[in-house]
């Protein structure tokens, strides 16, 4: 399912998404779009969406600017395009950014997903932030919330399958116990 693409006031940034930070099969940590805003309707933009659109909008490659705050569990404002484009490298086919603010969005102090904001008409800067606390707080909330019923599913999903695999072997345990004695005798 693609993610909402409804627009929001956020810091007046025309472009962003909210995503979700998952583990999968003990592979390492990729960021679920949830949200995306104001993606633009370029060919090589078009291309970036429909490979994410493909696998499941996932951002498996967190060694770029997108990543930023989630690995260094703080918040990344870059104000300046030259900055953006030198020093921090963009997923193929992403859209120009000329001002960025990654928010990481942290449970107990560590990332469970983020909000990326950018093109802000004027600067970003961290005053800004307090007036985003709560939505953050939120965020993490609903996230940590849904990790939580996902790893109770799986954990009943476990028990199930052992109390079951357990039941068939005690049925079948009238069938197939037997015993050789000293003489080779099966009894």
């Amino acid at each position: 399912r693609a993610p909402s693409t409804t627009t929001s006031g956020l810091s007046n940034s025309p472009m962003g998404f909210v995503g979700e930070l998952v583990t999968q099969d003990h592979s390492a940590p990729a960021l679920k779009m949830r949200a995306m805003l104001g993606f633009p309707r370029t060919t090589e933009a078009n291309r970036l969406y429909d490979q994410l659109a493909a696998d499941g909008f996932m951002l498996r490659n967190l060694d770029n600017l997108l990543g930023a705050p989630l690995q260094q569990k703080r918040p990344v404002i870059l104000n300046s395009a030259d900055r953006l484009h030198a020093s921090e490298r963009l997923p193929p086919g992403h859209p120009p950014l000329h001002r960025y603010e990654g928010l990481p969005i942290l449970w107990n102090g560590e990332p469970v997903g983020m909000i990326g904001l950018a093109n802000c008409p004027h600067d970003y800067d961290m005053r800004e932030l307090a007036d985003l606390d709560p939505l953050l707080g939120s965020i993490a909330s609903v996230l940590s919330a849904q990790e939580l019923g996902r790893r109770e599913a799986e954990a009943r999903q476990k028990l199930t399958d052992a109390l079951s695999q357990k039941q068939q072997l005690l049925e079948s345990l009238g069938e197939g116990v037997y015993g050789v004695d000293r003489d080779g005798r099966t009894t």
